[in-house]
Formats: structure tokens, sequence, C-alpha cells
């Protein structure tokens, strides 16, 4: 039997933190699923006749999509901000 050991907190650079707080490219970026989701919410809405008693929940979930791009954003920022001090 191996043992596995439990995966421990990795300290981060502030450059890889500034890249892992963006939406850019890369499955390794925070926002870039978050991003893809969107996009596949628009795709879905031109493509299908979607029943209109769907759409205000579509539409919370778009605001809490957009809202999580804000944080990841206002986090990036601060992120670059530390990262040039």
């Amino acid at each position: 039997m191996t043992a596995i050991s439990a995966i421990k907190s990795q300290p981060i650079s502030p450059k890889t933190l500034v890249d892992l707080l963006g939406q850019d490219a890369g499955d390794e970026q925070l926002g870039t699923g978050v991003a893809v989701a969107l996009a596949d919410l628009d795709w879905c809405r031109e493509f299908y006749a979607l029943p209109e008693w769907v759409e205000p929940g579509l539409e919370r979930f778009a605001a809490h999509l957009n809202e999580a791009l804000a944080v990841l954003a206002q986090l990036r920022e601060e992120a670059q901000i530390a990262a040039d001090m």
C-alpha cells in the first residue's frame, strides 16, 4: 500500500498570483472558466429558441459570472500593485 501525503500549500510568486487571477488564456487562470461560461451562455441564447421563463434565471446567472470577473479583475489589479512594490 502506498501512502499519499496531503498536498501542502505552496508559496506563490507575485507574478504567478497576477497570472492566476487572470482570464486571458490558459486553464490555470481562475477567470478562464468564467469567461468560457459567459461565451457558452451567449452561444446558447443565440442558437436555441429558449423558453421565455428561463431568461430571468439566465440573466441572474450571467450577472453572477460578470460579478465574478469583476472581483477577479479587482484582485488582479491589487496583486499587480503588490508585485510592483
